[in-house]
């Protein structure tokens, strides 16, 4: 039978081994190592939170470029529908020397209509630096009410014999009447814009980042006429 050494009792190597593999918190073990080992759950711990900080960056990175790209539509479509109300507004002056220049019946009878018009041109504000809160409300109102008085002095106009002859006023009526599919179109797609982008900074997990990362605020809606 061969010795097993004076030293080493029989099936102490073995024991030895498995305690080094199975439990590195072993005090045998770790006085042997100079207590430099590191456990094999730390070290995986470790490499876990690593994979969760290197996602939360790069998520965090994706959603801000997600969340400019959706901001970036929504404020083009809000540029599209402000020029075509800057393009019905340049009509106004237009039409009103046109309703002026008729002959007194038609001006006493078109004088109401003129002054709501006015009223309505005069309250109408900027939309702000962004469309959203009480401003831009009040923007997106007084853009539908200046339409619904536009609409009704051409109406009106239309059924005056000074004005419903007059050559110009036609041309502008016409004009006019041009501009309201293009507005009617730029309305609807900022609203489907600024629906994308409001939908984009609710939805979990982005709407924990997205005030941190300057897109804590939804935009307003526009009236559609």
């Amino acid at each position: 039978m061969a010795s097993t050494g004076y030293l080493t009792p029989a099936g102490a190597g073995s024991r030895a081994a498995t305690v080094k593999e199975d439990d590195p918190w072993d005090a045998v073990t770790a006085k042997r190592q100079g207590w430099n080992l590191t456990p094999r759950r730390i070290r995986s711990g470790a490499i876990g939170l690593g994979a969760v900080a290197v996602l939360l960056a790069a998520g965090t990175v994706t959603s801000a470029v997600t969340l400019q790209a959706s901001q970036s539509g929504a404020d083009d479509a809000l540029a599209g529908a402000v020029t075509q109300y800057r393009t019905r507004a340049e009509l106004i002056p237009k039409l009103l020397i046109a309703v002026q220049n008729a002959a007194p019946l038609e001006r006493a009878a078109m004088d109401p209509i003129v002054t709501d018009l006015q009223k309505a041109v005069v309250n109408t504000p900027a939309p702000g630096e962004v469309p959203s809160g009480r401003k831009f409300e009040r923007y997106s109102a007084s853009e539908a009410a200046l339409g619904t008085e536009l609409h009704h002095l051409v109406e009106v106009g239309m059924t005056h014999a000074k004005l419903k002859d007059s050559a110009t006023f036609q041309d502008l009526a016409r004009s006019l009447d041009a501009t309201e599919p293009e507005i009617s179109n730029a309305v609807t797609g900022y609203n489907t814009a600024a629906e994308a982008y409001n939908g984009s900074i609710a939805g979990f997990p982005v709407n924990l980042v997205a005030p941190l990362l300057g897109h804590g605020t939804p935009y307003g809606t526009l009236l559609v006429q």
